[in-house]
């Protein structure tokens, strides 16, 4: 597929290039949507002053294993609400147990105070979240409508055969291209996400050391971020560490 090819951010900037409508849906070619979905967020934000609209998640796995469920958790799954770049980034560090809004699918105004958006084609991963995130920080609107119309498909593995170093060196490359201004609240914000990304790396340079059955690159993994051996105990990282067996 075009996707596999070049990467989703390249293969959507592509679409985007071709697109004239007023609103850009991006959906996943393994999800799928409620019938109503795009007329009932495009109908919410025109009358809200929205640039950006998202619903929640039903999230179903691939193995019938897991019970499917919603995605957004607390006030955020019960009323619709504002969502301002410092609630964005907030929500969206990696391996905490918040449920990240940049999982979100949002549906956005083809142009607006942002300009003419377009996906980093660096990224591999996180790239939804990082054109949103750039998004907010330029001026545009974004609302939650809560309910559950995006149906997301769950595969075994579906993060952890992508999560590698190269992976994560393209999100801190794309990271450190967010200013936040003058907004000091938004600056601690992104501070935390790039921390964990930088754990994130560690982690992902240990998996490789382990691999490798590198004894001396596994140390020095871990002497730099010590906090990375703590990222063993998650399950995705379970799912990494069969892989170092096989």
């Amino acid at each position: 597929s075009e996707a596999a090819r070049t990467g989703p951010a390249a293969a959507r900037n592509r679409a985007l290039a071709a697109a004239n409508g007023a609103w850009i849906a991006i959906v996943d070619n393994d999800d799928f949507i409620a019938p109503h979905r795009l007329a009932h967020l495009i109908d919410a934000a025109e009358r809200d002053g929205a640039d950006i609209a998202a619903d929640d998640l039903h999230i179903f796995y691939e193995d019938h294993a897991t019970p499917a469920h919603r995605h957004l958790q607390g006030p955020l799954a019960q009323a619709p609400r504002w969502i301002s770049a410092l609630d964005y980034a907030a929500s969206n560090v990696m391996f905490a147990n918040d449920a990240g809004l940049g999982y979100l699918k949002p549906v956005f105004r083809r142009e607006g105070p942002y300009g003419a958006p377009r996906y980093d084609e660096t990224l591999r991963i996180g790239e939804d979240h990082n054109l949103i995130q750039r998004m907010l920080i330029a001026g545009a609107r974004m609302r939650i409508y809560p309910e559950p119309l995006y149906h997301y498909r769950k595969h075994a593995a579906s993060i952890s055969h992508r999560l590698g170093t190269p992976a994560i060196e393209a999100m801190l490359a794309a990271h450190a291209g967010l200013n936040a201004g003058d907004d000091a609240q938004l600056k601690r914000a992104l501070g935390r996400q790039r921390r964990a990304l930088e754990r994130a790396h560690a982690y992902a340079r240990l998996i490789d050391a382990l691999k490798a059955r590198d004894a001396a690159a596994a140390f020095k993994a871990v002497a730099a971020r010590p906090s990375a051996v703590t990222l063993l105990s998650q399950p995705i990282a379970a799912r990494m560490r069969r892989l170092t067996r096989g």
